[in-house]
């Protein structure tokens, strides 16, 4: 989600909650929070969002790793077993 869209949503949401007269849990920290607030909220939450994106890449590309690797031992173990 790009960040531009988050902040909306995000203040779309806190719009809705005041519209509403009642937040939709029954606390969220968008309450009390003004528009710049809510946009450093948007901000921190988005840069969280893309270090554990990050994370979970490099994840996935260690478990990629580890397959290969399982894959190629299983070939050499293989190879031994028909052999004898």
């Amino acid at each position: 989600m790009e960040l531009e869209e988050l902040i909306e949503n995000t203040l779309r949401r806190k719009h809705l909650e005041e519209m509403m007269n009642r937040p939709e849990k029954e606390h969220t920290p968008l309450e009390g929070m003004d528009n710049e607030q809510i946009k450093r909220f948007a901000l921190f939450l988005f840069e969280e969002n893309q270090s554990k994106s990050k994370q979970l890449d490099e994840m996935i590309a260690r478990l990629d790793e580890i397959g290969k690797d399982l894959k190629e031992s299983n070939k050499k173990i293989d190879s031994l077993i028909s052999v004898h």
